[in-house]
């Protein structure tokens, strides 16, 4: 670019010799990519199983650490997009929220999710999310991730305290970060027989993802969420 600049014409810049040159020092300093080794998600899904006999009496951040972990799951959102979301609770009785939120990576902008409600009730997000307490005052306030009554929400850094808590006493080691959860889940549709397809479209991963879910997406990415309910 400097001999561009100062006036070289470019074909004696880009000679053969410069562009295998400039090559082996790409080759060199290009990021090495290691495969990782993921969790299994039915870790985490058979821990909150087992908590949700006790859940009306978890603490208010055990109980919104679930919601999220469940709503990373199905939604495949990350957990910043999820801090910042505004939740839709008027169709619960009819077995659905809806989530809005805006995504800054990837396909950015605007994205509107819809969860229904699960067979295997431990696993609903729904059924937990019924759960938090003040939940009708959450709503009104259209504040989710509230933490004292000056209806003042917990910072996304405090709800990935809370997340990897759980994932902790899940069994999951602690050196595993809140956003593995999207990985395992990844992971986990691939192993239950989503095609490539299902998993680009519902977790976002392709820009053509983004105009099929918008468009033609009319069951909501049902197959995939289906699957989770039934680990």
């Amino acid at each position: 670019m400097i001999l561009l600049f100062i006036g070289h014409p470019n074909y004696n810049i880009h000679t053969p010799a410069v562009q295998q040159l400039m090559k082996k020092i790409e080759e060199r300093t290009r990021k090495v990519q290691k495969e990782e080794e993921i969790w299994d998600l039915s870790v985490l899904t058979t821990y909150i199983i087992s908590l949700f006999k006790e859940k009306k009496k978890l603490k208010q951040e055990q109980k919104i650490a679930v919601v999220i972990i469940l709503v990373m799951i199905y939604s495949n959102l990350r957990l910043t997009e999820v801090q910042r979301a505004s939740i839709d609770s008027t169709q619960i009785s009819q077995g659905k929220i809806i989530i809005s939120t805006v995504t800054k990576k990837g396909p950015a902008g605007p994205v509107i999710i819809t969860l229904n409600r699960m067979k295997q009730k431990e696993l609903c997000p729904i059924e937990w999310f019924t759960n938090l307490d003040k939940r009708e005052q959450l709503i009104a306030k259209d504040k989710v991730w509230i933490k004292n009554d000056k209806y003042e929400t917990y910072s996304t850094d405090r709800l990935s305290i809370f997340v990897r808590k759980t994932m902790k006493e899940a069994g999951i080691e602690e050196n595993q970060r809140v956003t593995t959860i999207r990985a395992a889940a990844i992971t986990k549709a691939i192993q239950k027989g989503a095609t490539s397809e299902e998993v680009n479209r519902w977790s976002r991963h392709a820009n053509t993802a983004d105009t099929i879910q918008r468009y033609y997406d009319k069951g909501n990415n049902r197959n995939i969420r289906n699957m989770f309910g039934n680990l």
